[in-house]
């Protein structure tokens, strides 16, 4: 592995997601890979991670390219299809879909990121659903899913990149069956994609902001993972918003505001009644 790039391209509004990328860094640089991190959820990010592929391209290396995304109404989100979308044709080109999913579903999003990967041209010779904290419930007494991912989920993590890395090593493996990702949800496939994520975020309850309390520090507009914050003078939610609450969580003055009582009210109901064990998952 010493002469092949890895590039771990996420998005993590909430941070566990970045949590299992740092993971899969840690596990590459043990074994001397030349690791890229990239968070795609910052300004300029998806161009970074790209410039990367491009040039370890020119250089004759194929990188090896891990995504990551959390689930959010049981897909993926824009950000994280928006750089796949991007990225250029590369036929036998390697990548390993991640993704986090909070207690309720793990929904499509892992085949949704698949699926559009094979159609770039890409080989997949694992992927992974990592149980981790709901990002709804983070104020609540008892969080959905509270410390995960934990040891164990790492440890599978861990197990799965190592393996990735022998297939690699030893140059022959077929990919994995994606068809595999879409066993045993909850949710209904053709439910969730006869609606755009527009529509998913256009069902959360809008976000209310205290005027008097807001700074105009512009902390909410730097940490939105989708760009969809702008200031005039104070801020305002445009229609690219994916309702990750980002915003809400990193206000210092706490000027934004969405009913998080009645969200972790509805959360914890789901989970409750979820057919769906919570066990990380390694393909």
């Amino acid at each position: 592995m010493n002469n092949v790039k890895t590039i771990i391209a996420f998005c993590s509004p909430n941070g566990t997601t970045k949590a299992v990328a740092e993971k899969i860094s840690e596990i590459h640089r043990q074994d001397g890979a030349d690791v890229t991190l990239v968070n795609l959820g910052v300004k300029g990010g998806s161009d970074t991670a790209l410039q990367k592929i491009n040039q370890s391209v020119q250089q004759g290396s194929t990188p090896v390219i891990y995504i990551g995304s959390p689930v959010y109404g049981s897909r993926a989100i824009p950000p994280v299809m928006d750089f796949i979308e991007r990225l250029p044709q590369c036929s036998g080109a390697i990548a390993v879909p991640f993704v986090t999913w909070g207690g309720v579903t793990r929904g499509f999003a892992l085949y949704q990121m698949a699926e559009a990967l094979q159609k770039k041209g890409f080989t997949l010779p694992g992927a992974a659903e990592v149980v981790a904290a709901h990002s709804l419930t983070w104020k609540a007494d008892k969080p959905v899913e509270a410390g995960r991912p934990d040891t164990s989920d790492m440890e599978k993590i861990g197990k799965l990149v190592r393996e990735i890395t022998e297939k690699i090593k030893a140059g022959s493996f077929s990919g994995v069956d994606i068809s595999l990702f879409k066993e045993g949800r909850a949710a209904n496939f053709d439910e969730v994609f006869s609606i755009p994520f527009s529509a998913f975020s256009a069902k959360m309850p809008p976000k209310k902001l205290n005027e008097e309390a807001c700074t105009q520090c512009k902390i909410c507009a730097d940490t939105c993972p989708a760009d969809a914050i702008t200031f005039s003078p104070y801020p305002e939610f445009n229609d690219s918003c994916i309702a990750c609450f980002s915003c809400v969580r990193n206000c210092p003055e706490e000027a934004i505001g969405i009913p998080l009582e009645a969200l972790n009210s509805k959360v914890q109901e789901r989970a409750a009644n979820s057919t769906e064990e919570s066990t990380t998952i390694t393909y």
